[in-house]
């Protein structure tokens, strides 16, 4: 975790963060917003279909099985 997500959890603002790491308000700004959306992604579930079923999640019927 980066220094400015530390300082921002524990309840700084930015122009604290700003002036604390010697940096541009707009900079660290930009940098905590990139972070929390990387903290987003991370915590997105991939959905994964298998490859023996259709995009509806069933499993494709067998040839002998489809005229009843």
């Amino acid at each position: 975790m980066s220094k400015a997500l530390t300082l921002f959890r524990s309840g700084y603002d930015t122009a604290e963060i700003a002036y604390i790491l010697g940096r541009t308000e707009a900079d660290v700004y930009n940098e905590l917003a990139r972070l929390r959306e990387e903290s987003r992604a991370a915590n997105v579930a991939v959905i994964k279909y298998h490859p023996a079923k259709d995009a509806w999640g069933t499993p494709p019927m067998r040839a002998e099985n489809a005229n009843g």
